[in-house]
This record gives structure tokens, C-alpha cells and sequence, in this order.
């Protein structure tokens, strides 16, 4: 399995792009998590709750969980606790 990605607006890591074997998950926006730690198809407090765990942590902290980070800006902070919470309630369709 691989795949490939062309640079974003605002991508911190440019140099490589390219995932090559093992796990890609694809989630909404704010489903960071569910009951066994995978995105479940929902937004809700489990990933509100996982993200506020990490608040103030940016990259490089032990604590840094990078899938918390939603706006991908090296650190989890309002702004991803607010993007998650903008979706609330929303089901993977």
C-alpha cells in the first residue's frame, strides 16, 4: 500500500510526501478517535476530550499527538479544539 500527496497550503513538512506500507486512515474532520482509539465514524466528546489532553502541547513535547493537531500547525491549541467542535454531532455518512 502507498500513497502520495501534493504540498498543501500551510504544510509544515515538505520534503516527502510519500507513505509507503502500513495504516492510512482517512476520518472526518475532528473524529480523532473512538471506543478502541481508531476514528468511529463520529465527532464527539471522546475526540473533543483526546484533544483537550493534549492542549498546549506543540511538536516535539512527549505529549504531542499529531492526529490531535486538526489545523496542523505544530501545536494543539483553541483552534483545534474549536475545528472539532465545529463539526459536533456529525456521522460519517
Amino acid at each position: 500500500l502507498s500513497a502520495s500527496a501534493s504540498q498543501v497550503s500551510g504544510e509544515i513538512d515538505v520534503v516527502d510526501n510519500t507513505f509507503i506500507d502500513g495504516w492510512i486512515v482517512v476520518s472526518m474532520v475532528g473524529d480523532v478517535t473512538g471506543v478502541d482509539g481508531w476514528p468511529d465514524g463520529k465527532v464527539n466528546m471522546r475526540d473533543i476530550g483526546a484533544i483537550a489532553r493534549c492542549f498546549g502541547t506543540q511538536a516535539g513535547d512527549p505529549e504531542y499527538e499529531a492526529n490531535y493537531d486538526i489545523v496542523y500547525d505544530g501545536k494543539i491549541n483553541m483552534r483545534d479544539i474549536g475545528l472539532a467542535a465545529r463539526h459536533f454531532g456529525e456521522t460519517d455518512p
